[in-house]
């Protein structure tokens, strides 16, 4: 299990929409094969972040051994590239008998860690970031993806779902190196020597926002509002990237006084929903995952048959 014959290590991603249930999963599957957890969240790498991020309760933690947790403080800034440096590093100390499983449902980390990034990609200064931060707050997202279209076109098309986050990164690489992002595109990758089985939760449309509905009415229960409060009070800026985040941007508006509770609770549901989406379309593009569906001890039972499955052809 833990290697196939050419030395590679085995192992599994569990990939899928925010809320979709892919920890309770992963947390079943553990009950049934020894695993450690390696996290794929660009949120709940940050220190302090713990309620808007969903971060596992501590009992999940006790049971499982969980990676890339709270490893970078809010202030910071963080990388798809020093991610997968970190990942690969959190599975190469993980024990040849135990089963590393990707858990996480941001795919450009999944794939910076899987498939590598390329060569020439540089980091940004941190100045072009926070102005360019700010930039998207004035602007709105369609002013931003429009200068993106005129100074890289492909990219824009590569982004024409509006990803902030992507759309953000190449024009941060322009403004860095006067280039476009996507002539790196092609560039030498760093890929891992990982055998990897890609799997992701499915959810019908219905029963996915209905989770996620539940999951942020929870998050303003047990105090999003309080914890991003006591992340401003600490000193931090509302514009670094750990913020730039749905539900904590919406609880800095309502600290803010620029809308109210119940406002800002039903933005957080609709712009969850959106990235719920753009989540599904990313991982549906790549044809190398496997959709999994059912409710969590099925999933698990499944993702291992999968992964046994693609063991014994290997073999063969």
């Amino acid at each position: 299990m833990s290697s196939n014959e050419n030395g590679h290590r085995r192992l599994i991603v569990l990939a899928g929409a925010t809320a979709s249930g892919k920890s309770d999963v992963a947390m079943h599957l553990g009950g049934k094969t020894p695993i450690e957890i390696v996290c794929a969240d660009a949120r709940t790498i940050y220190r302090g972040l713990d309620i808007g991020t969903a971060k596992p309760p501590p009992a999940d933690l006790a049971l499982v051994k969980h990676h890339l947790l709270d490893i970078v403080e809010p202030h910071q800034s963080y990388t798809a590239s020093a991610y997968a440096t970190a990942a690969r590093s959190a599975i190469e100390s993980i024990d040849i008998n135990i089963l590393p499983v990707i858990v996480g449902g941001s795919g450009f980390y999944i794939k910076a860690l899987i498939d590598g990034l390329s060569e020439g990609v540089e980091e940004v200064d941190q100045e072009i970031r926070t102005q360019l931060t700010k930039e998207f707050e004035e602007r709105g997202i369609e002013a931003m993806h429009e200068e993106l279209a005129t100074v890289d076109a492909r990219a824009a098309a590569m982004y024409s779902d509006r990803n902030p986050r992507r759309v953000q990164r190449a024009l941060e690489y322009h403004r860095a190196t006067g280039k476009a992002l996507s002539s790196t595109w092609e560039q030498q990758r760093n890929a891992a020597p990982y055998d990897v089985c890609f799997v992701a939760v499915h959810r019908e449309r219905d029963e996915l926002r209905r989770r996620i509905e539940d999951r942020c009415a929870l998050m303003w229960r047990q105090g999003l509002l309080h914890e991003t409060e006591q992340l401003l009070t600490s000193g931090l800026d509302e514009h670094v990237q750990s913020l730039q985040t749905v539900g904590y941007k919406q609880a800095i508006d309502v600290l803010r006084g620029r809308t109210s509770i119940e406002l800002a609770q039903l933005e957080m549901i609709t712009a969850t929903w959106q990235y719920a989406k753009r989540q599904l379309t990313w991982f549906r593009k790549d044809a190398r995952y496997q959709w999994v569906a059912g409710n969590t001890n099925e999933c698990a039972r499944d993702i291992l048959r999968l992964f046994k499955h693609e063991e014994n052809r290997g073999r063969g």
